[in-house]
């Protein structure tokens, strides 16, 4: 293979990867379920939120209860 076509090849595979890497910077979210019977659901959704929060980040709870579900 010639110097020429290696970087030639070379030169897509980075293309590719460099659009990779521009779409991985989305910024996403996550979602957390608590589920089951019994308590601590509450709890748990609670202590899950408020310990991980940084000043710079949007925390949201939404309720959904077993009526909303049907």
């Amino acid at each position: 293979m010639s110097d020429e076509r290696y970087r030639e090849r070379q030169q897509r595979l980075k293309d590719k990867v460099d659009a990779r890497v521009a779409a991985a910077q989305d910024e996403r979210g996550i979602v957390m379920v608590f589920t089951g019977n019994g308590k601590g659901k509450t709890t748990a959704a609670l202590w899950h939120r408020d310990p991980r929060r940084r000043p710079w980040q949007k925390s949201r709870r939404d309720p959904v209860y077993q009526g909303d579900l049907a």
